[in-house]
């Protein structure tokens, strides 16, 4: 037989129904903890959702205050405008 081996964990987890196996260590964290479905790294998987939830918190507060200054900038430049320029002595 070709390939790597069967790994019975994953068979039995199959069986049972389970999400996920403990398998073979993962060489980029060292953790064994797999899903059934795909046979990718549980730790790695979450880590990286954690990333990615924590990348566009960041990116929506980045929008939000941008966003804000712009609205101040365009508010005071339309109240100038309606009102008239300011005097240096206002």
């Amino acid at each position: 037989m070709a390939g790597r081996p069967h790994n019975e964990n994953l068979a039995i987890a199959k069986l049972a129904g389970d999400k996920t196996y403990e398998g073979s260590i993962h060489a980029a964290c060292g953790t064994t903890t797999r899903y059934t479905s795909g046979g990718g790294c549980v730790h790695c998987a979450r880590a990286k959702q954690t990333e990615m939830r924590d990348a566009l918190a960041e990116a929506k507060r980045a929008r939000e205050t941008a966003d804000g200054f712009l609205e101040t900038a365009v508010d005071n430049r339309l109240t100038e405008i309606a009102t008239g320029p300011k005097e240096p002595w206002e």
